[in-house]
């Protein structure tokens, strides 16, 4: 799975023994027929958008990119690049949409609960991250024009982040608490070019908003923790492409591209300081306005299908992931904040891949099984990790379940991703005194929803 790319405020506190004008560097801080009256199904439709439209959209993910679009396709471990599972296609590729017919719309939801055990180099200092469950959701609409051409419509949620520590624990001059949320918006139009070749091509407005927490060291001047809070939001905007070509008639190839996205945050810092500080260090801190510009990565997905036998399906592909694009933070400040006008965190993510395989398994016309598995790779190199985005390689196993009722197609799914053990052994927090080295590992349960309706 997974996605700002880790707008992470920078440790303000770690300027304190170094001077109050010394610039920051290096600092870490988503068939049975019966009659259903017209009434009943707009019921059940509009029912199913006000959930939708209320369900928080926070996660984590590997970097933080997010592919929980339906419940089908991540039982199948989103290995639908070639082959269609409904209107989700819109996301995954949208030249696949052409295969569907009439109006159909799907309504998903995944509950992620996912956890770190952190344990230190220091003795005595292990300890859980605060235990968090996630709702990112996903709406999608296709509408067949005509022959050749097909209309879709998404708003999912494709990066997501959601960490958060004790406010005692050994890092939490590093974070102790770092969330955003996405929405993004995604119309795409899809062409029937021949029989075996369809092509599409969309937009993407992104909207997004941020908080990161962590506190302030003031041991020096004998008083407790300060508190500081950033929080900001923007939009971005940014296109996206796809390509279905059928070699023969049981095996397909599906490739589709997202560019990048400039991501404009513009938000506030605010500083909760102790009684007791010395005046001329309190006025150091004054809350302020900020802005940053991130680069979100351009993805490319890649998918081979096999049918050998009228209900079954494999398909083996891959995704590219830009991360190499985030190669550093600065935000702005309107105001001098700590002698500097800016702060600058050295980030140096790479380029990552996703190597994935599904099967779909039809014992009838109406019921359908899925199976995945999925092997990925984290952005974050040994320098800059830190306790925000505690991933590395990770290995994902799912299975799905789909049942066709009339019009309704209902599904559920399960997943379990699980990131090998990352040693943190770099510089990040030594300013502070407590650089929270040590061990962590984290693992992730999900559980996927989804409802469909074909018009």
């Amino acid at each position: 799975m997974i996605h700002f790319k880790n707008v992470k405020f920078c440790p303000i506190s770690s300027l304190l023994p170094i001077g109050l004008d010394t610039p920051v560097e290096n600092r870490s801080t988503l068939s049975g027929k019966y009659f259903i009256s017209t009434s009943w199904k707009l019921q059940v439709l509009v029912f199913s958008i006000c959930i939708f439209c209320c369900l928080p959209s926070k996660t984590r993910a590997s970097g933080f990119g997010l592919f929980t679009n339906g419940a089908a396709e991540l039982g199948m471990m989103n290995a639908v690049i070639s082959n269609t599972l409904g209107p989700a296609s819109n996301f995954f590729n949208p030249a696949l949409i052409t295969a569907l017919e009439g109006t159909q719309v799907v309504i998903s939801s995944t509950m992620i609960a996912h956890s770190t055990e952190f344990r230190s180099n220091s003795p005595g200092q292990n300890i859980d991250s605060d235990s968090e469950v996630n709702y990112p959701s996903a709406l999608f609409l296709t509408h067949k024009i005509d022959d050749k051409f097909t209309l879709g419509f998404g708003v999912n949620n494709t990066f997501g982040l959601s960490t958060e520590w004790p406010e005692d624990w050994e890092g939490r001059y590093i974070t102790t608490k770092c969330e955003m949320k996405t929405f993004n918006i995604n119309p795409n139009l899809a062409w029937d070019v021949t029989d075996y070749l369809s092509m599409a091509a969309g937009v993407d407005i992104l909207m997004g908003d941020a908080t990161m927490k962590q506190n302030l060291n003031l041991s020096l001047y004998g008083l407790p923790d300060g508190r500081q809070r950033f929080r900001g939001d923007g939009e971005g905007y940014g296109y996206n492409l796809g390509v279905l070509y059928k070699i023969v008639d049981d095996v397909s190839l599906g490739i589709s591209y997202r560019s990048g996205i400039k991501l404009k945050i513009n938000g506030n810092v605010k500083f909760d300081l102790p009684q007791g500080l010395p005046p001329m260090l309190a006025e150091a801190f004054p809350n302020a306005e900020g802005g940053s510009t991130i680069e979100l990565p351009s993805q490319l997905h890649c998918g081979l299908s096999y049918k050998p036998l009228d209900n079954i399906l494999f398909e083996i592909g891959g995704r590219w992931e830009g991360w190499s694009s985030y190669d550093k933070l600065k935000i702005k400040f309107n105001r001098l904040v700590a002698g500097s006008s800016s702060c600058i965190t050295l980030k140096n993510w790479g380029d990552t891949y996703l190597f994935v395989l599904g099967v779909k398994y039809n014992p009838d016309p109406t019921l359908a099984l899925f199976a995945g598995y999925a092997r990925g790779e984290d952005p974050v190199p040994d320098d800059t990790f830190d306790p925000a985005i505690p991933v590395s390689n990770s290995n994902d196993f799912s299975l799905g379940v789909q049942k066709t009722w009339g019009n309704f197609s209902y599904a559920i799914c399960y997943l379990y991703h699980i990131y090998r053990s990352r040693e943190k052994d770099n510089d990040i927090g030594a300013s502070s005194g407590l650089t929270a080295n040590g061990r962590y590992k984290t693992d992730a349960h999900l559980v996927g929803a989804s409802v469909a309706y074909r018009f």
